[in-house]
């Protein structure tokens, strides 16, 4: 599980590591299954507000995120919980909205779902509260904003710089004319 690093990037990491599988021929030397098939059986992604990475579930893959809060850091979401989750969800479907905010951490974690639902029945929002497009205040999410970077857009890779970073680092995996280096 990866916590706290945002998740609007990882489509597009998952489309380069597809790629540099593809093009090295990485199946002939033993990885027989793609990195993005990997990841999405392999990997759940924790993170706490970003529109934009919601906006994404389907390609990152909705069995793969789990949402959290991070109390008590001072970007999390607390105490305006409820409002954030309305800015960051309305308009996903809530059978979408549950995995993402319960279900998958239950599965992940093996928690004890008739207890959490349990819970969850006592102290919960609905989930007709989150998934409203009723606007949040505005200058409630220029707080978040501040707070976390809330409005911030799906960041630009230069997938070119970054893929001379990877060759740079592989070649210098491969030691002089091209044999191995350990690593």
């Amino acid at each position: 599980m990866c916590a706290e690093t945002g998740i609007g990037w990882v489509p597009y990491m998952l489309e380069v590591c597809d790629h540099e599988w593809e093009r090295r021929h990485l199946w002939t030397q033993g990885l027989k299954t793609r990195p993005s098939e990997l990841f999405k059986r392999q990997m759940s992604m924790n993170f706490w507000f970003e529109r934009a990475g919601i906006e994404l579930r389907h390609e990152i893959g909705l069995d793969n995120l789990l949402f959290g809060t991070d109390m008590p850091h001072t970007e999390g979401t607390w105490p305006n919980t409820h409002e954030w989750l309305r800015a960051t969800f309305f308009g996903v479907p809530e059978h979408e909205a549950r995995k993402i905010l319960g279900e998958n951490a239950i599965e992940f974690f093996g928690l004890d779902a008739k207890v959490l639902r349990e819970v969850a029945a006592r102290v919960a929002v609905p989930f007709s509260d989150v998934t409203t497009n009723q606007p949040v205040d505005p200058d409630l999410l220029a707080h978040f904003d501040r707070r976390s970077g809330y409005r911030k857009a799906p960041e630009v890779i230069d997938e070119a710089e970054l893929t001379r970073l990877i060759n740079q680092d592989l070649a210098a995996r491969r030691g002089p004319a091209g044999s191995a280096s350990g690593g």
